[in-house]
């Protein structure tokens, strides 16, 4: 499964399943709440700086950096809950590690 650019029309998807997977671990809906602005997906997106992956055409985790200089940040990385342990979040992160 290799990562492929994010689409602006996923944003709402993709926003929808970082709020899910964020939630899995067990979080309120008041630190939820708190965290929406910063799980939302911007529909403008770069697609050299964002990535989905996905099992048979459905998005199942995105990850977004940001870069500065030579400095990169990892601001997302999230698996919908229904496929952990499939290796998503390794490849994501692999994915984001290759970027410069």
């Amino acid at each position: 499964m290799v990562p492929r650019p994010a689409r602006a029309d996923e944003a709402r998807q993709l926003t929808a399943l970082c709020l899910r997977s964020k939630a899995s671990h067990g979080y309120d809906e008041a630190f939820m709440a708190k965290c929406a602005r910063e799980l939302t997906v911007d529909p403008g997106l770069s697609s050299h700086r964002f990535a989905v992956s996905e099992l048979d055409g459905v998005p199942v985790g995105p990850a977004e950096l940001s870069a500065e200089d030579k400095i990169a940040e990892l601001e997302k990385l999230f698996v919908d809950p229904a496929f952990f342990g499939r290796g998503i979040g390794r490849t994501l992160f692999e994915w984001a590690g290759a970027r410069r």
